[in-house]
C-alpha cells in the first residue's frame, strides 16, 4: 500500500476526528485489501495534498505545469487554488499510475492534461512523452477522480 501524503503540522479537516484505537487496524486492513484488489486489475494511485502546498499563485509554476485550458478552467472556479491543487494531485496520480520512473521536478506535468468533458467529468489527455510511455505500456485509458475540501485535495487515477 502506497499513499503519498504531504505531512504538515496543520491537520486537515478531513482527518480531524480520531477513530477509536480498535477501529484503526481494521480500517487500514480494509484499505490495504481494496488496493490489493485494484492493483490486480490495473495500475492506480491515490495521492493527497494540502491546497496551501501547491504554489498556484506562482505564474512560473502554473505556466510550467498546466495547459491553457486547465488554467482557464481553474481560474473560472469559485476557489481557483482548490482547483489547481486538485488538478495537481490528479497529474501526480496519473503520472504514478503510468508506472514510469519519476524525473522529480524535471517531470513535464503539462503533458498530462486534465479537462472536463461536456458533462463536467474530469478526463485525462496525454501529450508528448507521457503519451508515448502510455502507448509503450499498452495503456489505453486513464480514469480519474478529483476532490477537495477547504484544505486538502485528493485524486484517484487508474490506468488500464
Amino acid at each position: 500500500l502506497h499513499l503519498p501524503i504531504l505531512r504538515t503540522s496543520k491537520p486537515s479537516r478531513m482527518f480531524s476526528h480520531p477513530l477509536p484505537g480498535a477501529i484503526v487496524p481494521l480500517v487500514l486492513a480494509l484499505i490495504k485489501a481494496s488496493f490489493s484488489f485494484l492493483r490486480s486489475e490495473s495500475k492506480q494511485l491515490w495521492p493527497l495534498e494540502l491546497i496551501s502546498a501547491v504554489p498556484s499563485h506562482n505564474p512560473t509554476f502554473v505556466a510550467r505545469n498546466f495547459t491553457d485550458a486547465e488554467v482557464a478552467y481553474c481560474q473560472s472556479q469559485p476557489s481557483p487554488l482548490s482547483s489547481f491543487a486538485a488538478r495537481w494531485v490528479g497529474k501526480e496520480a496519473v503520472f504514478k499510475s503510468l508506472g514510469v520512473k519519476s524525473k522529480g521536478a524535471a517531470a513535464a506535468m503539462k503533458e498530462i492534461e486534465i479537462v472536463n468533458d461536456a458533462s463536467g467529468v474530469p478526463t485525462v489527455h496525454l501529450h508528448g512523452e507521457a503519451q508515448r510511455l502510455a502507448e509503450q505500456k499498452g495503456i489505453k485509458k486513464i480514469a480519474i477522480s478529483l476532490s477537495h475540501s477547504d484544505t486538502t485535495a485528493i485524486a484517484f487515477a487508474q490506468a488500464s
